[in-house]
């Protein structure tokens, strides 16, 4: 497959005709390649994966213990912000649905309640461990959580900082 063209059916851009995919194909083609990311990601954490839902009204990607959810506009923004090529975007998707099965498979709501930015760093690592049995360098992984973490979380106390999570990642990655 041509490198660019997963990346741009990703962003909704219409390949081979001129007419604009509609919103509601873009949100198909983003919950298509999330979909096989997630099922990766599940399959190198030998687990079997609860359901992943498109779901507008989360902020980027969650799981409340019974699924795990994603924004579809959020991971457009973060794929055309970050992702020049379709090895960046799956390893970037395989990361964010590795980052939130670790939540749903380590975490109960007890756990996060408690100390928020331990189960962060520790379902970061895990994304890493992911990546690295996937095949895939966590360097585009870092620098999306480090922009997320510089818009959103470090503010609310529930995420670590950047560098905290780069950390984290490269140490899940090294141990594969």
């Amino acid at each position: 497959m041509h490198p660019f063209i997963f990346p741009l059916a990703l962003l909704g851009i219409a390949i081979a005709s001129s007419k604009k995919p509609r919103r509601r194909d873009r949100e198909r083609q983003i919950m298509g390649a999330f979909a096989s990311a997630y099922d990766e990601a599940a399959r190198l954490m030998g687990r079997n994966p609860p359901p992943l839902l498109a779901d507008a009204s989360v902020s980027n990607a969650e799981s409340d213990g019974n699924d795990v959810r994603f924004n579809p506009l959020w991971v457009r923004r973060t794929l055309i912000r970050h992702c020049d090529d379709a090895t960046c975007s799956h390893g970037v998707l395989l990361g964010i649905s590795a980052h939130e099965l670790a939540h749903h498979f380590l975490h109960s709501e007890w756990d996060y309640l408690s100390d928020p930015q331990r189960c962060e760093l520790q379902a970061d690592f895990w994304a890493g461990r992911a990546l690295a049995r996937g095949g895939y360098d966590s360097s585009d992984l870092e620098n999306v959580l480090d922009d997320l973490a510089d818009h959103t979380g470090s503010r609310e106390g529930t995420h670590p900082p950047g560098w905290k999570r780069r950390e984290a990642i490269r140490a899940g990655h090294r141990m594969g």
